[in-house]
């Protein structure tokens, strides 16, 4: 990587932090970042009574979109393009493997593979005790721009 690359990398590492804690969805899932660093992450999260589905188990959308969030992070903390342009997941499977018995859990994203405009990440989610509770991958369209787009005539 050249050393252009590099400091983009760094920047980009920064302004991830900066909008995970502006991320007023970040905030509400109680989502927060332990290590960032390129094509890497790693998050934790506390568990609430919120996050509990009818039968009293972890609802399996919270940890889908906790698998999302680490890789959408990991993903962005690798770009050297990061400008005003933002990632959208394009696929995400997620396995779930076993029902935590810790009330935190880390989320762990490593890109696997980065194109041009396409990056996929592995992710693994385990309880403070170690015990694996999720396996996921992601597929993000990387530089994706939001707002309202034209209809067609």
């Amino acid at each position: 990587m050249s050393d252009l690359d590099r400091e983009l990398v760094e920047k980009s590492i920064k302004m991830v932090r900066e909008r995970f804690g502006r991320s007023g969805h970040s905030r509400f899932m109680g989502w927060y970042p332990e290590e960032i660093r390129e094509d890497y992450s790693r998050l934790r999260v506390r568990l609430r009574e919120d996050f509990l589905g009818e039968q009293g188990a972890l609802h399996p959308g919270a940890v889908a979109s906790f698998v999302d969030a680490a890789a959408g992070v990991a993903v962005a903390a690798g770009r050297t393009d990061m400008g005003p342009a933002w990632n959208a997941t394009i696929n995400l499977l997620v396995n779930f493997l076993a029902a935590p018995t810790t009330d935190e859990l880390i989320a762990t994203a490593q890109v696997r593979k980065r194109g041009k405009s396409v990056a996929t990440v592995a992710v693994s989610v385990e309880d403070t005790a170690g015990e694996l509770i999720a396996t996921g991958t992601a597929t993000f369209k990387m530089g994706v721009t939001f707002g309202v787009k034209e209809k067609k005539k």
